[in-house]
Parts: structure tokens; sequence; C-alpha cells
């Protein structure tokens, strides 16, 4: 199990999963581990989804993202 923590200067601090030992966190590993999360996160809330809510989902996206660029949606 993965266990972040701030240290009483505010680094970060990662205890290894392997060994136990106490690593300070580097930026690029701190992102990787909120990716790593982040990614699990979503795909727990997808599972929960029926077919019909997915869809529902990825239209709202597609149409969120065709309006953020201005171009608006296409027509069918």
């Amino acid at each position: 199990m993965k266990y972040l923590r701030r240290n009483e200067n505010g680094e970060a601090i990662y205890n290894c999963p392997d060994c136990g030992c106490e690593l300070h966190a580097s930026k690029e590993l701190l992102d990787y581990l909120l990716r790593d999360f982040r990614s699990k996160g979503g795909r727990m809330m997808q599972a929960l989804y029926t077919p019909e809510q997915k869809h529902e989902r990825a239209i709202k996206a597609s149409n969120a993202r065709w309006h953020a660029s201005g171009t608006g949606a296409p027509s069918a």
C-alpha cells in the first residue's frame, strides 16, 4: 500500500510499499501517484454506471469538448 504524507516542513514523504523505507517524494513521483489515484477513481466510478448512463455521459463530454473549442457540435 502506498502511503504519502507531509512532514513538519511540508515536504512530501513516501513510504515504499516493499520495504517500508521513507523517501522524499520528487515532483515526478507525486505526479505519478496522483495520476494513478485519479485513474483508479475514474474506473471505479465508471463501473457503477449502467450502459445508458455511460452513453449519456459520453455525449455530454463530447458536447463540452466541441463547445470549448468554439466550433460548436457537428450536425448529424
